[in-house]
């Protein structure tokens, strides 16, 4: 039998992986399903050893859902209850429920097996779905994702994503290496977006010239326009850089922003991000409202304070 890949194990279970004891198992099995034919096939050949005869070939299920009227296909397949699963299961998993582990090693090849379970690239960015985990979990994951700069996002509710921003994608890409999935091939497609200051491929064109414009723009006090035509980095590269490393650039005036129910203040706010990372408001709503261009958003009046 072909040892177990720890890396593509643990990047299933970051997506849509699954183990499982049963009621009368000492060991776990593994069980993995999806919509897409091809990626089940690409996940079960690294298990296949693992599969009893009955699913040394993957299976299709059919579930009709009354809500839509509609029938939905999925395939899947199931390992047998293995020893060294076992081993897996109770560093994943807490009185049943799915963790992140504490001590968890992300590899290029287990960041590959859970992007293509919960990843998808829209407008130029990547995002990686995370429902089943906690905030703490999610912001852990994106510690690990540092390199790309990625952060999370509030989706809804408690739910967040992580987002690898649009100039990191390309490097994101060559970690993982290609799409192994044809039914997934479009979620490895970098298109490029308006934006004339920043060129396809984002800042990292530039990472040889960074360290010195930093140096110029701290010690010799020069401005950021000068140190684009001296280095040939467009403008926005520079900004986005600096942003990301928390490089101050700018003096930043933060407005605080009060939240009324009529008449009522309900609430001071620090910004609208404060308020979108809290609420899963939107920001520019919010500004409309502050700016007066809107009179209310969510049923609450929104105003600047006056400093």
């Amino acid at each position: 039998m072909v040892s177990l890949n720890s890396h593509v194990l643990e990047g299933c279970l970051l997506g849509d992986g699954c183990l499982f004891i049963g009621k009368k198992c000492k060991n776990a099995g593994f069980s993995y399903r999806s919509s897409s034919k091809n990626h089940v096939e690409f996940v079960h050949k690294h298990f296949v050893d693992y599969c009893s005869d009955n699913y040394k070939k993957i299976k299709r299920a059919e579930i009709y859902d009354k809500r839509t009227n509609k029938t939905y296909v999925s395939y899947y397949f199931k390992t047998r209850n293995n020893e060294s699963l076992t081993k897996f299961y109770y560093k994943w998993y807490i009185n049943g429920i799915k963790i992140v582990p504490s001590d968890l090693v992300l590899t290029n090849e287990s960041i590959l097996f859970w992007y293509l379970g919960d990843g998808s690239i829209n407008q130029g960015y990547i995002k990686i779905h995370t429902d089943s985990f906690t905030i703490k979990e999610v912001d852990f994951l994106c510690e690990k994702l540092k390199k790309y700069n990625a952060k999370k996002l509030k989706k809804e509710k408690n739910n967040y994503v992580v987002y690898i921003p649009r100039f990191n994608v390309k490097d994101f890409f060559n970690s993982i290496g290609d799409c192994p999935v044809k039914d997934y091939e479009h979620r490895w497609e970098m298109k490029n977006y308006k934006n004339k200051n920043v060129e396809k491929n984002g800042i990292s064109d530039y990472s040889d010239k960074y360290d010195s414009i930093v140096s110029d723009y701290l010690e010799n006090k020069q401005n950021i326009s000068f140190l684009s035509k001296k280095y040939n980095v467009p403008i926005k590269c520079i900004t986005n850089y600096f942003n990301f490393n928390d490089i101050e650039w700018k003096s930043k005036v933060k407005k605080s922003i009060l939240q009324y129910k009529n008449s009522i203040l309900i609430k001071e706010w620090e910004s609208g991000v404060e308020i979108h990372n809290e609420l899963g408001y939107n920001k520019s709503a919010i500004s409309e409202c502050c700016n007066k261009k809107r009179k209310t958003y969510k049923g609450f009046i929104w105003n600047f304070k006056n400093i």
